[in-house]
C-alpha cells in the first residue's frame, strides 16, 4: 500500500488513526507530519508539508520516500536531527524543494534539510534543498548513511557549526551532477564537511561557498578521504584552505577535474595541508587561487613529505603575497632546492614559488623534485635550457611523483 498526496497542503496534523504504512502525528520532539513505518511507501508530487513544530517527513527503516514534487518548508526538529526530511530507509528525491526548515535544542543537531541515519539512503536526482539551518549540515547531514547526489542544487544553507551544505559524519557521499553553493558555516567547510567520512566526486559543482575557518569548498576534518576524478571546485573562501582542507590523518586523491579561483585570508588558496595527511595529485587544473600569506595554489603545512604531484597537472595564475625570489643571494641561501636565476627572468618556473605550492625554508630538504609547471611554452624552454646547462639531469616525468624523490640539481 502506498499514501499519495497530489495537492493539498499538511499544517499542524493533529493525531490520527496510525497504521504501518503511513502516520499523521502532532506536536513532539521526535515525531514528523507524515511518518512512514513498515513496508510503506509514500509518493507526493505536490503539496505542501510545511509550518509544524515537528520534523516534516520521517521515513523509517522499510520506509520508501519518492519525491517528485511539491514543497517541504518550515519545519522544525527540536532536540533531534533532520527539521525537513528524516531518513532511516529510503528517499529519493526526483523534484520539489525542501525550504527553510531547521534544527535546534540543547545539543548539536544536523540536518536542517535532510539527515540521513545509519545504514540510510538519499539519492537526489533533481529539486532544491535551500536556506535550511542547523548546527551540522545546513543542507543535509549524512551519519552513517549513504548520500548520493546525481543532480539538483545544494545552496544557501547555513550551519552554525560544519558543513553549510552537505555535513558526512562516518558515511559516504558520492557525488555525480548537480551544483553545492553559496553555502556558509561557522566552522569547518562551507560547502562540505566530513569527519571519518568517504567522499567520491565524479562531477558538479562545489562553487561560492564559504566557510570562516577551514575549507571554503571541501574540508577533510579528520580520519576522511576524498577521491576526486571530475568536477569543478571554483570561487570557495575560507581563512585557510580556500578550496579544500585536507585534515589530520585524511587521505586526498586528485585524478582531475578543476580547483580554481578560491580564496584563503591565510594559506593555501586552492588546498591546505596539516601535518599527518596526504595529498596525491595526478591530473586536474589548479588555476587562478588566491592567498594572502602563503602558498596561493598548495599550501603544505609541515607535510611536504606527503604530497605528490604529477607533471600532468596544470598550475597556472595562482598568488600570494610574494614569491620566493630566489635570485637574490639571501633568496638562494634560505631555498637552495628551487631552480631560478635572476630576479624575474624566469617567474614561476618551478613549482615550489609561493605562489603555486608554498616551500618552508628552514626544512632545506637535501632531495627535492616536483614536476615542471610553467605559464607559456617560451617559459618552459628557456627553463629547460638553463636546466640542461646547469645539470644533465632531467626532472620532467609523466608519472606521479614524490616531490622529495629526487634533486633537481
Amino acid at each position: 500500500m502506498f499514501f499519495e498526496l497530489v495537492n493539498g497542503e499538511i499544517r499542524y496534523i493533529g493525531t490520527s488513526n496510525q497504521n504501518e504504512e503511513i502516520r499523521d502525528i502532532g506536536t513532539g520532539d521526535h515525531n514528523g507530519a507524515v511518518t512512514i513505518t513498515g513496508n510503506g511507501v509514500f509518493y507526493m508530487h505536490g503539496g505542501m508539508i510545511h509550518g509544524g513544530d515537528v520534523r516534516g517527513v520521517l521515513v523509517w527503516g522499510d520506509g520508501i520516500f519518492h519525491m517528485h514534487g511539491g514543497q517541504i518548508s518550515e519545519n522544525i526538529a527540536k532536540n533531534c536531527n533532520g527539521g525537513g526530511v528524516v531518513v532511516l530507509g529510503i528517499f529519493n528525491l526526483y523534484d520539489g524543494i525542501i525550504s527553510n526548515n531547521r534544527t535546534f535544542g540543547f545539543g548539536i543537531f544536523g540536518g536542517g534539510g535532510v539527515h540521513v541515519s545509519q545504514d540510510a539512503t538519499f539519492n537526489m536526482h533533481g529539486g532544491k534543498i535551500s536556506e535550511n539551518t542547523a548546527s551540522l549540515g545546513g543542507g543535509v547531514e549524512t551519519f552513517g548513511g549513504i548520500f548520493n547526489m546525481h543532480g539538483g542544487a545544494i545552496s544557501n544553507n547555513l550551519a552554525g557549526d560544519n558543513g553549510g551544505g552537505v555535513s558526512v559524519f562516518r558515511g559516504v557521499f558520492n557525488m555525480y551532477e548537480g551544483t553545492i553553493s553559496y553555502n556558509e558555516s561557522g566552522l569547518h567547510g562551507g560547502g562540505i564537511y566530513l569527519y571519518s567520512g568517504h567522499m567520491n566526486l565524479h562531477g558538479g559543482n562545489i562553487i561560492y561557498n564559504k566557510s570562516t575557518s577551514f575549507g571554503g569548498g571541501i574540508s577533510l576534518a579528520t580520519n576522511s578521504s576524498l577521491y576526486m576524478y571530475d568536477g569543478l571546485i571554483q570561487g570557495n573562501s575560507a581563512f585557510s584552505g580556500g578550496g579544500i582542507f585536507i585534515g589530520m590523518n585524511s587521505l586526498a586523491i586528485i585524478h582531475g577535474g578543476q580547483i580554481k579561483d578560491n580564496f584563503a585570508e591565510n594559506h593555501g588558496g586552492g588546498i591546505l595541508l596539516v601535518p599527518n595527511s596526504t595529498l596525491t595529485i595526478e591530473g586536474g587544473e589548479i588555476r587562478n587561487n588566491t592567498s594572502l600569506s602563503g602558498g596561493g595554489g598548495i599550501y603544505a603545512r609541515l607535510a611536504m613529505d606527503s604530497l605528490t604531484v604529477s607533471s600532468d597537472v596544470i598550475f597556472s595564475g595562482n598568488s600570494t603575497e610574494s614569491h620566493y625570489n630566489i635570485g637574490r643571494s639571501r633568496g638562494r641561501e634560505r631555498y637552495p632546492q628551487i631552480m631560478w636565476y635572476g630576479d624575474n627572468s624566469l617567474p614561476r618556473t618551478h613549482l615550489l614559488n609561493n605562489y603555486d605550492i608554498n616551500f618552508v625554508g628552514r626544512w632545506r630538504p637535501a632531495n627535492w623534485q616536483i614536476a615542471l609547471a610553467v605559464g607559456g611554452l617560451l617559459g618552459a624552454i628557456l627553463f629547460v635550457i638553463i636546466l640542461m646547462k646547469r645539470s644533465k639531469k632531467q626532472i620532467l616525468t609523466k608519472e606521479p611523483i614524490d616531490v622529495h624523490k629526487h634533486t633537481i640539481w
